[in-house]
């Protein structure tokens, strides 16, 4: 874009939906609409705390955004999308809006796929919104001042995002305070007063899963370290040290959060990075040598300071539980089902349903004498009540789960 037609409301908005948005969070009340599903017990009122209304806003910018581009191609001279927007990127972000739109139309379940629905809150509305953000952003950031603008609006946000991931490594969680669970009240008359499944020290910032956290991590990263350059003004200097200290951070959210997709993704995400960087750190090596020296340095004194918390998390990541057995035989008797792992684990499963409530008793025998936990999940965030391998003879884990 040319100087006298910048579009700095555009790049507000950008800022908006990429720094803001992700760190909305807040109560939603709904109905699930699963009550006439036979295997969906308990309540069919249920809370969201981390999706709903982050879509909420991101439609409210996103129309925002779209009615700002509509003014300026009405109002503005030079206003249209520039004629170099190429349809090698045009076709393919068309295309996955047609295939998107394809699949809400067939589905059995119209109003879920449009809206989104149980722990779901994605549907045709959100994806695109998705692709509207991709075009216009594409289309507004043309020239170097909304760039910068952009950059430092999203380097603010990740920081954020930084701090509060990484308080929740280290065992602050600001959700658990009173000015935290009074954010997640917000939007709701009733207050409520709830209890995290999550263990003190797992990171899922304003995230909800952990595996959202690795893969915010692989993403934000290379685009952080970018912003470290060697200038000596006071305001490049300012940026290139919260960027290093942010960097940091989103490595510890990293570990904090025990996800082995987002150390796959940010391994990928740095070697890409490093290939890109390649001209630049031929040219003057000595911001990228300091950059890598100081983030190295932050870590190991982190994972030195907090090393169980981290030794926790590695081993987690690179010696995950399997969550898949292969069953050689099944025996049903007296009110008892019998599996037979392949691996000589026996599982005996008794199922007792009385007065709506579901209750399932487990008991495992394990073939070797090693002492382990075995830990049972129930779908839809049940509660579960276990206990840890004991041994009287025979090595066993023993456990009790209740729906309701």
């Amino acid at each position: 874009m040319k100087t006298k037609n910048q579009n700095i409301i555009g790049a507000v908005l950008v800022i908006l939906i990429v720094s803001l948005v992700p760190l909305v969070v807040s109560a939603f009340k709904y109905e699930t609409g699963m009550a006439e599903y036979a295997w969906f017990s308990g309540s069919t009122v249920r809370y969201d705390f981390f999706l709903f209304w982050k879509g909420q806003l991101l439609l409210l910018l996103c129309a925002l955004m779209a009615f700002y581009a509509a003014l300026k191609c009405l109002l503005v001279k030079e206003g249209m999308p520039d004629s170099k927007l190429e349809k090698k990127y045009i076709i393919p972000l068309a295309l996955y809006a047609v295939l998107a739109f394809e699949s809400t139309i067939f589905s059995k379940h119209t109003d879920a796929a449009v809206r989104g629905g149980y722990e779901q809150w994605e549907g045709m509305l959100i994806l695109g919104a998705y692709v509207a953000v991709l075009f216009f952003s594409y289309w507004i950031l043309q020239g170097a001042v909304e760039l910068r603008i952009v950059a430092y609006g999203l380097l603010a946000g990740v920081f954020v995002m930084t701090l509060i991931g990484g308080m929740q490594a280290f065992g602050y969680d600001f959700f658990r305070t009173d000015a935290g669970k009074a954010v997640m009240n917000l939007m709701l008359d009733n207050k409520l007063d709830f209890t995290f499944n999550f263990e003190k020290g797992r990171v899922y910032a304003t995230l909800y899963n952990p595996n959202y956290v690795g893969s915010y991590v692989a993403l934000l990263l290379p685009v952080i370290l970018s912003l470290v350059s060697g200038k000596r003004k006071t305001s490049a200097v300012f940026v290139s040290v919260v960027s290093v200290i942010t960097s940091a951070l989103l490595l510890v959210m990293l570990f904090g959060s025990q996800s082995l997709t987002g150390c796959i993704g940010v391994a990928a995400s740095l070697v890409l990075f490093l290939i890109l960087m390649i001209p630049n750190m031929k040219k003057k090596p000595l911001p990228f040598v300091i950059g890598g020296v100081v983030c190295a340095v932050v870590c190991v004194f982190t994972v030195f300071c907090y090393q169980p918390l981290f030794e926790y998390g590695i081993n987690k990541m690179f010696h995950p539980a399997p969550n898949n057995q292969v069953i050689r035989s099944m025996e049903g008797k007296d009110g008892t089902l019998k599996m037979t792992m392949d691996n000589g684990d026996v599982l005996n499963l008794k199922v007792n349903i009385a007065e709506g409530e579901y209750r399932y008793e487990a008991t495992v025998y394990y073939l070797y004498t090693v002492h382990r936990t075995q830990l049972y999940h129930c779908n839809a965030g049940r509660k579960i009540r276990g206990s840890r391998c004991e041994s009287d003879g025979i090595p066993h884990c023993h456990a009790i789960l209740q729906i309701g």
